[in-house]
């Protein structure tokens, strides 16, 4: 508070908060201080300058060195900082070539469809930890034709977001969260998701019979991306862990290009899918609890 940083302006802004000018700052990739300087005004809708700057190299390796070192000066209403993660370390070259491969040696749930039982032992995976990679669920056409259409709509969201802020953080987009219907099986090559011949067998069996369909959305992150999202659980309405079988819901992403280390792939701890439930077992035992629900909202 009460300093601005100095550097070259690379962009100025409006924003309605500090905290806004440096959401924008991490949606820039080559912001590294930004500065917002508070309006007279108390109409919030109206806000204020927001200075996106590179900083000097010099001074952008002091505050390297230091971590908290900023070059500023003294500015009566306004507020400034710095990038969150400013230096992108380098992977190394054995981090950037794991693979599957790897998850395989050590017995985890790898499935392809071309081996006898794959459903039963991907439907069980699921059940007992959680998730299940299959390989070979969609033709090498299909996944063509969906990541045609994946780029088409990141293209048509992304030119409606000059500015990269994204709505799930800086530079990070949900097709689904962008869509009025939620999500995206109004496009074929999502459509074609809804009923695959690899994956209906799964579900039958991990539901214990039918099962309905919800929809289908997505994710796209840019390049460049600093900031990271946290592990969550997605479903989180009251009652749906009360039962341990059938599961609430299960998801199914499918990758159109290849995810390594670098990439930032989905992150996902085994055996968790059912905590509350499992907490709420645990804690009826010994204080009479009724449902896993009230115990969500505390341990997510």
């Amino acid at each position: 508070w009460g300093q601005e940083a100095v550097g070259q302006v690379i962009r100025r802004d409006a924003a309605q908060s500090g905290v806004v000018c440096r959401y924008l700052c991490q949606a820039e990739p080559r912001c590294e201080l930004w500065t917002f300087l508070i309006p007279d005004s108390q109409d919030l809708d109206s806000g204020g300058p927001c200075l996106l700057l590179e900083a000097a190299r010099e001074a952008l390796d002091s505050m390297n060195e230091a971590g908290v070192i900023m070059p500023s000066i003294p500015r009566a209403r306004s507020v400034s900082g710095q990038r969150t993660c400013a230096a992108h370390a380098a992977v190394p070259a054995e981090a950037q070539s794991r693979s599957f491969i790897t998850l395989e040696s050590q017995a985890s749930p790898v499935f392809d469809v071309a081996s006898d039982g794959y459903a039963h032992g991907a439907a069980r995976a699921l059940l007992e930890e959680g998730w299940a990679v299959l390989r070979g669920a969609l033709r090498p056409s299909e996944v063509a034709e969906l990541l045609s259409a994946a780029e088409d709509a990141a293209e048509e969201l992304l030119s409606r977001d000059e500015q990269r802020v994204g709505n799930r953080g800086p530079r990070r987009y949900s097709w689904g969260g962008a869509s009025v219907s939620h999500h995206m099986v109004h496009l074929k090559a999502w459509a074609g998701l809804l009923d695959n011949a690899a994956i209906s067998p799964i579900m039958e069996l991990a539901f214990g019979g039918d099962f309905v369909a919800v929809g289908g959305g997505g994710d796209f992150v840019l390049a460049s991306t600093d900031t990271h999202q946290r592990l969550h659980v997605d479903l989180q309405l009251e009652g749906m862990y009360d039962v341990d079988f059938p599961p609430a819901a299960i998801a199914v992403n499918v990758a159109v290009r290849e995810v390594n280390c670098e990439d930032g792939p989905m992150r996902l701890v085994p055996r968790t899918q059912q905590t509350p439930f499992m907490l709420a077992s645990q804690v009826m035992q010994r204080e009479g609890l009724a449902y896993a629900s009230n115990l969500q909202k505390e341990y997510f």
